[in-house]
């Protein structure tokens, strides 16, 4: 049986726009879902930059967009010393691997 190999789904990740019904990200159903996600913990804003974020939480700067979109918060608005909650990565491949699946 054949089954998406962790790189392969990871490079999905990294382009969001396939996600984008046209150049309006506002009907994205990925957009719509990812807050939806369950949260696994707090991350210490310590740096106004979410790539900074995400390499220390996921070990890679390219997702950062998941914490912008599952936070709702743009850069210029992040306050230093603030929490925000993030999801499982996990989570958020499970949710883009379900929605592969739903859009073929």
């Amino acid at each position: 049986m054949y089954t998406k190999s962790k790189s392969k789904t990871l490079n999905k990740m990294s382009i969001i726009t396939r996600y984008f019904d046209g150049v309006d990200i506002t009907n994205s159903v990925l957009l719509k879902e990812l807050p939806k996600l369950p949260s696994i913990d707090k991350v210490l804003v310590t740096s106004k930059r979410y790539d900074l974020l995400a390499q220390s939480l996921y070990n890679n700067p390219m997702y950062g967009w998941i914490l912008q979109f599952y936070t709702g918060v743009l850069e210029e608005d992040l306050e230093l010393g603030t929490y925000l909650t993030y999801p499982s990565l996990d989570s958020v491949t499970n949710l883009i691997l379900t929605l592969d699946e739903y859009n073929k």
